[in-house]
């Protein structure tokens, strides 16, 4: 818009006719983006930051170092793992990121048994970013607590509590 226009509200407000309302209309854009777009754009902004910021994802040469699988290509074991369901990864410029919490320490940093159910219970719905979104939100069927923190501690109630998820059942 002019810096006429702006300045002076008359001619923001030209009746048809009036030189101005053709260059005020073509100014204008096509569409106009609701305010709900942006709130949404932000939120999403905001809660993938925390997730990234939270240090509860590594990528496949941490992983690699942690277990001292081979260095030349230390991807090749996380994105098997990915393949066949056992983990979920989540894309950030160009490289995944592995939740530590759905590794065992126990087991060489293999994937948790329970993070393969759950991933087989929500059956591919839900993207990398949408599952570390549910392992990170708490969960009233899991008395307010997040999936992630009882992977390990309660397994058969995380894996109940993404079934719960999956019927769609509301808690309040």
């Amino acid at each position: 818009m002019s810096s006429q226009a702006v300045l002076n509200p008359q001619v923001a407000a030209a009746p048809p006719g009036n030189p101005y309302t053709a260059l005020l209309e073509q100014l204008l854009p096509e569409r106009v983006a609701p305010v709900a777009a942006f709130a949404e754009a932000r939120m999403l902004l905001q809660a993938k930051t925390a997730i990234l910021e939270s240090g509860d994802f590594i990528s496949a040469a941490e992983i690699a170092q942690l277990a001292g699988y081979s260095t030349v290509n230390p991807s090749a074991q996380p994105n098997r793992w990915k393949r066949n369901g056992a983990i979920f990864a989540i894309p950030h410029r160009g490289s995944d990121y592995f939740p530590y919490y759905g590794l065992d320490p126990d087991e060489n940093y293999r994937p948790r048994k329970a993070m393969g159910e759950v991933l087989s219970v929500f059956n591919g719905v839900r993207s990398g970013w949408g599952l570390a979104f549910w392992f990170a939100g708490l969960n009233s069927l899991l008395d307010g607590r997040r999936p992630q923190d009882l992977l390990r501690s309660h397994p058969a109630r995380v894996v109940e509590a993404a079934r719960d998820e999956m019927l769609g059942i509301l808690h309040g």
